[in-house]
């Protein structure tokens, strides 16, 4: 590979990608809307330069979005692999969903790209912005648990997140924004909405490490990411099971687990 930039086969479906500056409007909050459509073009949606979110977000979606908002929502992320499986050959692949391998693969690339010192790299500032994002993404998990089982309260949450997550660069910390959002909109509205991601991008990288050992000096990571995406959005679990033969993770499809077997004691009292 040429500096980790020849990952993936292109096709000529898929749209060109270029940064626009976004209309934000209240109660929307993240959202962002395009000024005009564009035929064949995907814009990377960039907040304008007074929003709060320009300054000193942690996602870095704004203060640097080549790093995060392109690998996760563009390439390689959700814009690429939505046309790759539209386009696969079986009705089924074409048109199954399945959360943890598309969330878990945007959030993979988020690592992988700067880990491969991709072209778009500057610097110890660029991976600060990717290592921030991420724990901000696991203390969903760590205070999205007691929030959903009714151990604190939102407000206690909202505190927790304002207090966990360090300043980005020179910023000072999450911003109280960003920390609501979490609150309601990650994990209250969308139920947690880390698992997915976190899950996924383990299993990835798990299928990774076993594919790398079958073939070992014959592995080759674009091979591997075409492999990936060739099968369609099928679980991860199943997909393993096609890639490498292996049906160690695909034997728990098939056999129903109670919730009461795996929630702690001190929730089944509630």
């Amino acid at each position: 590979m040429n500096q980790g930039e020849d990952l993936l086969t292109d096709q000529e479906y898929q749209p060109l990608i270029r940064s626009e500056e976004s209309i934000y409007l209240p109660p929307f909050g993240m959202l962002a809307f395009p000024f005009n459509d564009k035929a064949a073009i995907s814009r990377i949606l960039v907040a304008p330069a007074d929003h709060w979110s320009a300054r000193n977000s942690n996602y870095g979606w704004y203060t640097d979005p080549g790093v995060l908002l392109q690998g996760h929502e563009y390439w390689p992320g959700h814009t690429y692999e939505r046309n790759i499986h539209k386009h696969n050959p079986c009705p089924i692949r074409a048109n199954h969903s399945d959360s943890g391998h598309s969330e878990g693969w945007c959030y993979y690339n988020k690592e992988l790209l700067v880990a491969l010192d991709f072209p778009f790299v500057r610097g110890p500032h660029t991976r600060e912005l990717v290592y921030i994002n991420m724990l901000q993404r696991a203390e969903r998990i760590l205070i999205g648990i007691p929030l959903l089982a009714g151990e604190i309260t939102p407000e206690e949450a909202f505190r927790c997140f304002l207090e966990c997550i360090p300043a980005l660069g020179s910023g000072l910390g999450m911003p109280k924004e960003e920390a609501y959002m979490e609150v309601y909109k990650r994990v209250v509205w969308r139920g947690d909405d880390c698992f997915d991601a976190e899950m996924g991008k383990l299993q990835l990288f798990n299928l990774l490490a076993d594919r790398k050992m079958q073939l070992k000096d014959k592995f080759d990571l674009k091979e591997f990411h075409d492999q990936f995406m060739k099968f369609g959005q099928i679980p991860i679990s199943l997909l393993r099971w096609q890639m490498l033969g292996l049906d160690d993770e695909a034997k728990t499809f098939w056999k129903p687990v109670r919730l009461s077997s795996i929630l702690s004691p001190s929730l089944l009292k509630k």
